[in-house]
């Protein structure tokens, strides 16, 4: 059986704790998926701070095209880049569930 991989998509610009938000809820994800392989964006490497959101979205979307799910972060409705990368998995075939939310997929196989 392969290692599923899960993406975490939520917003980036304009939070300052946001990669201590994606750390946690990667923690969580391991808790509830312990054979899956969590992909999230606080862990690609963005060639340094100075890279343009267009560019940060760019890589972004590669890295969420390797996965088999998209685990959306509560309170990011707001958040172009999450609209942007749910519109590109819907769009895909890739599946998309709220972390937020009890969902079908608790305790399926990856």
């Amino acid at each position: 059986m392969n290692r599923k991989r899960i993406y975490l998509c939520g917003p980036v610009s304009g939070r300052p704790a946001w990669r201590q938000e994606f750390g946690k809820a990667k923690e969580e994800l391991l808790r509830r998926f312990p054979d899956a392989e969590i992909v999230s964006p606080a862990e690609i490497d963005m060639d340094g701070y100075e890279a343009s959101w267009h560019y940060c979205m760019r890589k972004c979307a590669a890295a969420m095209m390797t996965c088999d799910k998209v685990v959306v972060l509560p309170d990011s409705d707001l958040s172009l880049g999450r609209s942007v990368e749910v519109a590109i998995a819907g769009m895909t075939g890739i599946r998309v569930i709220s972390l937020g939310r009890q969902t079908a997929d608790e305790g399926e196989p990856l």
